[in-house]
């Protein structure tokens, strides 16, 4: 309802410029053809500009929503002087402030789970340091032990058959290889970061290798390398909770073949530990603490456990993992940071374009108020001009949309962005009263009072506008001012004290212009004013204080900040 009432009144009011326009060009004379062409262009001119802030909301309201849709939250959406869409803005925020919310809940647990892992490795540690000593001592001791046989066996057999003492030497070497694969083994379940020095692939089979020759059962392993993307603190939990499952296998299964097979299924992690030994019936049998283990593990890592077994039909784990590949996260912030960078690109193009027809739409009012006799035509320049340097803020400050979307409104870069949009909008402002009263003065507007009254009408308005923008410009520089450290804030006020002192050197031109002007009867002074030199000299006088004015105001605010930092 909201929407359809703005766009009903815009048009009303955008035919009635149109009337008007058409009154005021007949009463001075103009042709019905460039009457009705010119009335038609300022009802879509008027139109337009009445729809522009609508558009600017729906614009800001578009990048939102693709934002959120994306998963991501944004920055709260100021929904005051937003009619008609202010409701939508509310709906936005809501749904940023969830997202927010579930963002923070997960980041919450996953730092709970962190510390979980973390507590529970703390307190399993001492259980695995014991585990492995009663391994080295039933594992490690025993082949050392038969490598001292063996060894005595091939002295004591030295001089007889060379067959038995080469049948001794295998032996030997065979233990030596087992030892060697059960130390190596041993050693990665103790290693704090067991996947520090190897791949998860690698270190499971080493291990399945060393259960095999703890228990003489065949293992067969089939693994599937992990995504590149996945965290590293995930492998390690699966290498532990692999680890935990063969040694269950090592204390109770007394299996002769166990399958090992790890296999990923978009972004699930699955895995199956199974082995044909003794089995269990899990209604009667209560899980000691190594099922357990693999249980707590699985439930960290948000996974899924299901086991399955029988007495004398072996036992079957399986675990479903979530996992978390930081490859697609790094592709959209790279993506949303090369948008961001085009984004930006075309903001600062349409303020170079924007700030370049302000300089040529002041030179050509210059001229035309000193030279030129056509008034018709001089407006129509002056109005395409305006139409250039509007377009420009519009490009700019929807390019710019995008910026804030993805970095927030008070990122350093967004703040720096905007101050260079509202520094646009600011000379916009100040190019429409400028060409308010070039306006007046081409068509010799002292001479009709209804031409008094648009003038002033305009002015008064592009005035509140100007202060209104000024205000929020200079509140931008000083949250910019803010984001940035000590020395990159001392560089950069450095830079525009240096920019001020130009433009305040430059200044000081104007007034010998003026006065050039003056001497030579170009512009006059005389009052009351009642010819158009008179209203060029004013005008002119005008354009020299107020640009005093916001220079000066520009002076006390950038000095406040150098003294600022002097004092720092």
């Amino acid at each position: 309802m909201g929407v359809a009432t703005y766009l009903v009144v815009s048009h009303l009011v955008a035919a009635g410029a149109a009337l008007s326009m058409v009154a005021l060009l007949l009463h001075f004379g103009v042709s019905i053809v460039l009457t009705l062409l010119l009335a038609c262009v300022a009802g879509m001119l008027v139109g337009w500009l009445l729809t522009l802030p609508l558009q600017s909301h729906l614009s800001m309201l578009e990048l939102a929503l693709a934002r959120l849709a994306h998963g991501f939250a944004v920055e709260p959406l100021r929904t005051a002087m937003r009619w008609p869409v202010g409701p939508f803005y509310a709906i936005a925020n809501a749904v940023s402030q969830r997202i927010g919310r579930y963002e923070q809940q997960a980041y919450l647990t996953a730092e709970l789970r962190d510390q979980a892992l973390r507590q529970a490795a703390e307190v399993a540690a001492q259980e695995e340091r014991n585990r492995i000593a009663r391994d080295l001592h039933d594992s490690v001791k025993q082949q050392l032990f038969s490598i001292n046989m063996s060894a005595a066996a091939a002295r004591a057999h030295g001089g007889g058959d060379n067959a038995e003492v080469q049948a001794a030497i295998v032996d030997i070497q065979r233990s030596v290889k087992e030892a060697q694969v059960e130390m190596q083994a041993l050693l990665q379940q103790l290693h704090s970061s067991p996947l520090e020095q190897t791949g998860l692939a690698e270190a499971l089979r080493m291990q399945a290798q060393a259960l095999g020759y703890r228990t003489g059962a065949q293992v067969h392993t089939e693994i599937e390398p992990l995504p590149a993307g996945t965290v590293l603190s995930t492998a390690e939990q699966i290498f532990r909770l692999v680890q935990e499952a063969f040694a269950n296998i090592a204390r109770h299964a007394r299996a002769g073949e166990v399958w090992l097979q790890l296999t990923t299924r978009g972004e699930w992690l699955h895995i199956e530990v199974r082995d044909n030994g003794q089995g269990f019936d899990p209604a009667t049998v209560k899980q000691g603490m190594g099922l357990s283990n693999v249980r707590e593990r699985v439930e960290l890592l948000g996974g899924q456990l299901e086991i399955q077994s029988s007495p004398g039909q072996g036992t079957t784990l399986r675990a479903r993992i979530p996992l978390l590949d930081t490859r697609a996260l790094e592709h959209e912030q790279e993506q949303m940071q090369r948008e961001t960078g085009k984004a930006t690109e075309q903001a600062k193009s349409g303020l170079q374009l924007g700030a370049s027809a302000v300089q040529a739409t002041f030179l050509f009012m210059l001229l035309a108020t000193l030279f030129g006799r056509s008034g018709i035509l001089a407006i129509v320049c002056l109005l395409i001009g305006l139409l250039v340097v509007l377009s420009a803020c519009i490009w700019g400050q929807v390019a710019s949309f995008r910026v804030l979307i993805n970095n927030g409104g008070q990122s350093r870069d967004s703040l720096s962005l905007l101050r260079r949009v509202h520094a646009l909008w600011l000379k916009l402002l100040r190019l429409c009263i400028m060409g308010s009263w070039f306006s007046f003065i081409m068509v010799e507007g002292w001479r009709y009072p209804v031409a008094w009254w648009i003038t002033f009408t305009l002015t008064i308005i592009s005035c509140i506008l100007l202060v209104v923008e000024h205000k929020r410009y200079y509140g931008i520089i000083n949250r910019y001012f803010e984001k940035l450290l000590e020395s990159g804030l001392r560089w950069q006020i450095a830079q525009e004290w240096g920019k001020l002192m130009q433009k305040m050197r430059g200044f000081l031109l104007w007034p010998l212009f003026v006065v050039a002007l003056l001497l030579l009867g170009m512009i006059t002074v005389s009052f009351p004013p009642s010819t158009a030199r008179d209203w060029a000299g004013y005008a002119l006088i005008a354009l020299v204080l107020f640009r005093s004015v916001t220079l000066f105001i520009d002076y006390v605010q950038l000095k406040r900040w150098k003294q600022y930092t002097e004092e720092e």
